[in-house]
């Protein structure tokens, strides 16, 4: 009766650890594509910083205060964009940094899942 009940408690934690891993790599496949949409945004977003640091403020083109006033609020764009860029880079990281602790997850789900039929084998072989 014992080893009924060890193969039952086995059996469901194999089905709950199976359901868990389909719950990471679902997390897993959502991260990938969030990943991949940062990545693909991110040449974009490089294209507008560079293209504000191209515009030339010639003497001809701004005259006076105006001039200093847009350069200040150039120079705090500019500052934004080097904080996203920082920030994207951040996000990166730490969608990598998920993944792999899913994947880990994931792999030690697994093994326990082995593990566990090798002792409903043995248990099923022993009765």
């Amino acid at each position: 009766m014992i080893s009924n009940d060890r193969i039952e408690n086995l059996t469901n934690q194999n089905v709950q650890l199976r359901a868990d891993i389909n719950t990471a790599q679902e997390q897993i496949e959502r991260l990938e594509i969030a990943q991949q949409e940062i990545t693909a945004e991110e040449p974009n977003f490089n294209q507008h910083r560079q293209i504000l640091r191209k515009q030339d403020l010639g003497d001809d083109a701004w005259r006076g205060g105006r001039k200093l006033t847009h350069a200040g609020l150039r120079d705090n764009v500019e500052s934004r964009f080097d904080v996203g860029v920082t920030d994207i880079e951040d996000m990166l990281s730490a969608i990598i940094r998920k993944k792999q602790e899913l994947q880990s997850q994931v792999t030690s789900m697994q093994n326990t899942i082995s593990t566990n039929d090798q002792a409903i084998s043995e248990e099923k072989r022993d009765q």
